[in-house]
Formats: structure tokens, sequence, C-alpha cells
């Protein structure tokens, strides 16, 4: 429907194989189950109010601003390419996108829960001012500037190429990979009882006193600023009290790989023959 208004007070049911085209304003009040195509056009909105309940179990796919003030269960496919605040309940059993250009808000009080097979896939700044927990997979591209002022509680997977400022808490008891160009910097309390994985090109700076420990992997960079972190695995991984300190590059081969000298004394090299790059 274009321009119009649809409010919703009862159930509402969009069967599978049929496209449901948003054009104007949406009011969620009671029970909406998406098993087709949801479409939320550019100018739409989408409103999911307190004590409503939106499940999506095929696609839904928004161009328009979303504001979830219930509780939101994405069992499917999500994408938003414009605005999603959740002032509610959201729980991510399947794929939740936010690319590069959109944006995600989660204020006090609201909840982003990423279930067991759940995928969170961010490439923007994003503020998380409430409860997030991670029972699945988040991965948060180069565009994230993720800035946490409440909890995190990673239960699952949780990769980071983009940037992390914890200023309050995050609860490890998963794994916490800080990929190339990944960067964590901790500046209140980040616990560890799972795995944290440092790449070459990644970043963890402990601005924070006390000390990060538990199974920690370096081959990155980690900055001892306000504290220490103490390293139980890695080969190229380097510590440093400076902020401008940078380690030189490394090359590491592969095991097991044997060349044999051409004619004139040559040999070549593949870049797939160098492990972790220089």
């Amino acid at each position: 429907f274009s321009g119009g208004q649809i409010i919703i007070n009862g159930s509402f049911f969009n069967s599978g194989g049929k496209v449901f085209d948003n054009d104007g304003m949406l009011e969620n009040n009671g029970t909406f189950d998406n098993y087709g195509t949801f479409d939320n056009a550019a100018s739409a909105t989408f409103m999911n109010l307190p004590g409503a309940t939106f499940n999506n179990f095929a696609t839904y796919r928004s161009n328009g601003t979303i504001t979830n003030s219930g509780t939101t269960n994405n069992y499917g496919t999500l994408r938003t390419t414009n605005s999603f605040t959740n002032n509610g309940v959201l729980n991510i059993y399947g794929n939740f996108q936010s690319p590069f250009g959109s944006t995600f808000i989660t204020p006090p009080g609201a909840t982003l829960a990423v279930r067991t097979g759940g995928v969170l896939d961010l490439n923007i700044p994003f503020t998380n001012g409430g409860s997030f927990s991670n029972d699945g997979t988040v991965q948060l591209s180069t565009a994230v500037v993720l800035t946490n002022s409440s909890t995190i509680d990673n239960n699952g997977q949780f990769e980071l190429a983009g940037q992390l400022l914890n200023n309050d808490g995050f609860d490890n008891s998963g794994t916490l990979v800080l990929n190339d160009g990944g960067r964590f910097e901790n500046n209140s309390t980040l616990s560890n009882t799972g795995m944290i994985d440092i790449s070459i090109c990644g970043i963890l700076i402990q601005n924070a006193s006390g000390t990060v420990s538990g199974t920690i992997n370096s081959d990155g960079l980690i900055y001892e600023i306000g504290g220490t972190v103490t390293v139980t695995g890695g080969d190229l991984g380097r510590k440093f009290s400076d902020l401008s300190d940078r380690k030189p590059p490394v090359a590491g081969c592969k095991p097991g790989v044997f060349k044999e000298l051409e004619a004139d004394g040559t040999v070549s090299l593949a870049i797939t023959d160098v492990d972790k790059g220089s």
C-alpha cells in the first residue's frame, strides 16, 4: 500500500510466497507473522509498538525506518539499509544485516540477543546502551565503531574487523577474534574465560587498570597502557606501552614447502607459500 496507514490490533499473517509491500505507515499493536517477503520502502515506516510481537520467518527487506518498542523475533533474514531503532527486545535466530550507510541503535533499557545459530552482521557505527548478549555469531566489519556503554556478554563467536570502545563491561566466555584491522580498546572491564585470538594486524589496547587473562593467542599488537595482558599463545605478537610503537615486519614460512633451483639458479615463491604475511 502507498501513502496509507495500517494498524494491527490483533493478528496479521503474510503467508509464504506472498510479497507485502509497505509504502506508508504500518503500526503493530498485536502480532505480525511474516512467512513471505515483507518489503519496507524508503518512504515507509514500520513501528512495532510496546507489547506487540513481530515474527519474521522468511525475508524482511527494509529501506525505510523501523522502530521496535515491543519484541522482534527474527528467524529468517532481516536486512535494513535505513534506520533500525531497538527500544524493546530484538532476538536474532536467523540473519540480521545492517550494511554501510544504515543506522542501528540500542539505547538504555533495550535488549539485543543473538541466539544460538543466529548471525548479526554490522558494517556501521553502533552504540550499545542496553543489554547485548551473543550465543551465535557477531560479525563487525571494517566500518564499525562499536561504543559499548552497557554490558556485552559473548558466549559465541564475536569477530571484530572494525573498532570496539569498551566503556563498561565485556564478558567473554566464547571466542573473541580481533581480525586484521580489528581494534579493541578496553577502558573498563574485560573478563575472559573463553578465548581471545588476535590476528597479525589486530590490536588490543588495555587502558584500564588490572590484568586481562585467560586464553589469549596473539600474533598482533597489545598495548599495555593502564594495565596488563597475559598472553598464552601466538608466534608473532608484540607488546608495547606506547601507542606510537609498531612491530617490525616478520615473514613466517609454511613448514613442509620444498623448492628446487632452476637451471639458471633461480627459484620462485608464490604468495601461498608464505604464511601470515610480513
